[in-house]
């Protein structure tokens, strides 16, 4: 990590966030690098900034903190994640930490507390309780943005599409592509003049092969969409680079 630790806040409390965000601000060890309310936003964001850590909120609108760090960690594997939130359930803090959260705290906790985990996770430590360990269980898995870093992932997948109607069209495509069992995550890079091309982020041990028959499979399904399985052309490209 570099010297200045950049930080992106991650809640749909908008208040609380600000909030947070103004004292984080104020600190000069840290660089308040973005907001986000949703976890496609977040997603986004995370992608094109690589912040050092973000600060997690559990539940978000159509996401969980399970759901969506494996996808953070995807999209920048060096990130480190605290999860802070109002759930005080045990089932939520040991479904963070087994998706990867190398912190998980409560809202209520003061903000000295909140800076202490900040600046220890910047550190590259853990902000975890013997407690929080305990009920994890001794099979915590190896997660987080170590683990992220050595899963070999397969080569990202671009997917072109032909005769699109109309953007909520490709909205949907986009949405049924998300579900399939291969897919960590997918976002529609262009869209213009009937045609579209979709990124698309294998998760680790999947191929470009095993999405095709996916597609395949999932023809009568896109069909029921108005979309023709021939609109889709699976094309496998070197690692992309967004421009």
């Amino acid at each position: 990590m570099t010297d200045r630790v950049t930080v992106h806040i991650v809640d749909d409390h908008f208040l609380f966030a600000s909030s947070l965000a103004s004292v984080i601000k104020d600190i000069e060890r840290y660089e308040l690098i973005g907001i986000s309310v949703t976890g496609p936003q977040a997603l986004t964001m995370v992608r094109e900034e690589q912040p050092d850590v973000v600060l997690l909120d559990y539940h978000l609108p159509g996401y969980g903190a399970d759901m969506l760090i494996p996808r953070l960690h995807s999209a920048s594997p060096e990130t480190r994640v605290i999860v802070l939130t109002s759930d005080t359930s045990d089932g939520a803090m040991v479904s963070a930490l087994h998706a990867g959260a190398v912190g998980f705290m409560t809202k209520d906790k003061a903000i000295d507390d909140v800076l202490d985990a900040l600046g220890t996770v910047a550190d590259g430590g853990t902000m975890l309780t013997p407690r929080q360990l305990e009920l994890a269980g001794p099979a915590l898995p190896a997660t987080g943005p170590a683990a992220a870093a050595r899963a070999p992932r397969p080569d990202p997948v671009e997917l072109r599409l032909v005769g699109i109607g109309s953007f909520a069209q490709a909205v949907l495509i986009e949405r049924f592509i998300d579900r399939l069992p291969q897919v960590d995550q997918v976002y529609i890079r262009d869209l213009r003049a009937g045609r579209a091309s979709l990124r698309v982020a294998l998760r680790p041990g999947t191929s470009a092969d095993g999405l095709a028959k996916e597609l395949v499979d999932g023809s009568r399904r896109l069909r029921l969409m108005g979309v023709e399985p021939g609109i889709l052309d699976l094309q496998v490209e070197a690692p992309l680079v967004d421009g």
